[in-house]
């Protein structure tokens, strides 16, 4: 890729090869009107404008007040598209859930062809990534409690202009020693929802050979480079300032949040392994989670159904 700015033409070939394919997909899957279109809207302002009157339909708290970290949260949030002094999982919460997963069999979405396997046992060096199924996922205990923190909620409330929806949850193993990074090991921007963030939690720990998350500050507020493909360190550096890269270390249980818009990455991991877990908080709904919602909301919970409703059934 040579061009900074793309043109609109190749921008909607990203998700729409013919428009006899985009209505196919807006028949079958009604979340794929909105999202196939995404990659068209690359400008930051544009993005803002259609963010704040799509929010004035959704629904939204009575009364939002936030506390002072929440507010800080905030700011940094917008400034710097990135936060990465979240609150940690609490030391017995995060025992419970690296034991659920590792109990677990996972598979590569990438190789179907392999079956389900052990985290520790992948049966090719050509896998880089295992992950674990949304249903999986919503399983798991306090996983769902950590998605719907009053803190996490009202700082996506106050970013998007609405109520968030929990969406495109993931967990998944990623492997050092491989030959080269694949997927969102590569940089790139996310097109999952017009605005929103994402959380996550680190749940082994992760220093700079486990592959550490690595986010261009200030990225989610430009259109330097405007496409949804993968983008070569060459181009990105070309562009920004390599002092604005962060790489999120971690220790086992430690979270961060990002507006994934920005351009970033999970490295490759050199050595070992990084286990990671993540939710976003979106204005629409992307594709990515199920149809009809798997699990019926989790007893005494009390979790609020409009911000859960992919996942959980009333």
């Amino acid at each position: 890729m040579n061009n900074l700015k793309l043109s609109w033409s190749h921008k909607l070939r990203t998700r729409i090869p013919s428009w006899q394919d985009y209505l196919y997909a807006v028949r079958q899957d009604k979340r794929q009107t909105a999202y196939k279109l995404l990659p068209l809207v690359t400008d930051p302002t544009t993005r803002h404008r259609l963010a704040s009157v799509w929010a004035r339909f959704k629904p939204r708290s009575n009364d939002l007040q936030l506390a002072d970290a929440t507010k800080k949260h905030l700011q940094m949030l917008q400034a710097d598209g990135i936060v990465t002094d979240m609150p940690p999982i609490p030391p017995d919460q995060l025992l419970n859930i690296q034991n659920f997963f590792k109990s677990e069999s996972c598979h590569d979405p990438y190789r179907p062809h392999l079956g389900k396997f052990d985290w520790d046992r992948v049966p090719s060096i050509e896998c880089n990534m295992a992950m674990y199924t949304s249903e999986q996922i919503v399983s798991a205990p306090h996983v769902m409690q950590l998605f719907n923190s009053p803190h996490l909620l009202k700082l996506a409330e106050a970013y998007i202009g609405c109520k968030p929806t929990i969406d495109n949850i993931g967990c998944w193993w990623s492997y050092g020693e491989r030959s080269i990074a694949k997927g969102t090991q590569q940089f790139h921007r996310d097109f999952d929802s017009i605005a929103g963030f994402k959380v996550f939690f680190y749940l082994t720990g992760v220093g700079s050979e486990q592959g550490p998350h690595e986010y261009v500050r200030g990225s989610h507020r430009d259109q330097l480079i405007d496409t949804g493909a993968a983008i070569s360190e060459e181009l990105l550096w070309r562009n920004y300032d390599p002092k604005n890269a962060l790489k999120v270390a971690g220790q086992a249980g430690s979270s961060f949040i990002a507006d994934t818009f920005g351009i970033h990455r999970g490295q490759l991991p050199k050595i070992g392994f990084r286990l990671i877990l993540s939710a976003q908080y979106n204005l629409n709904v992307s594709p990515h989670g199920p149809k009809e919602p798997t699990l019926k909301n989790i007893a005494n919970a009390k979790f609020d159904q409009y911000i859960n409703r992919v996942y959980l059934r009333t």
